[in-house]
């Protein structure tokens, strides 16, 4: 009786191991998804990261840049406004966008944001640090964005 206990939970173990696909998929996240939450001065922060997104995605870097840091003005604790300042830090190759990772990962964690905006803020500190192991986790988690290992404005925005 006991071997074919053993034998079932041996069979049960290997058919769910192989059956396991790694870790589960985050779904997308694109700012636009948080547009409308938070209060009039938070909505108002988001629409300018919005329009510097746009603008990130053309040649206009420097506008969307200062539009970014406006947001910031306009609401000092929106998360958003961070990471797109990492995303832009990242794609630059400049290693002083850590900080806004830190930013944006406190505050995401204080407003229990998506947990795609946390994925993304992993994936920028990936890219900022050079740590493989981050950007492997994330292009697993959320390859809609990550695959390639990089974060455009587009799949931001």
């Amino acid at each position: 009786m006991s071997r074919l206990v053993v034998s079932i939970l041996s069979l049960a173990l290997a058919a769910g191991c192989a059956s396991w696909s790694g870790p589960p998929r985050a779904e997308p996240f694109r700012i636009s998804d948080v547009a409308a939450q938070g209060d009039a001065t938070r909505r108002a922060s988001t629409r300018l990261v919005l329009r510097g997104l746009e603008a990130d995605a053309g040649p206009d870097r420097g506008r969307a840049r200062a539009l970014y840091q406006r947001a910031l003005q306009v609401d000092p604790t929106n998360p958003y406004a961070f990471l797109a300042l990492a995303r832009q830090a990242a794609e630059r190759g400049d290693a002083a966008g850590v900080s806004y990772v830190d930013q944006a990962q406190t505050l995401l964690a204080l407003e229990e944001a998506p947990e795609g905006a946390h994925l993304h803020a992993r994936g920028l500190r990936g890219v900022l640090e050079r740590r493989s192991e981050l950007l492997r986790e994330v292009g697993a988690r959320a390859p809609e964005s990550w695959a390639d290992g990089r974060l455009d404005a587009r799949e931001l925005r």
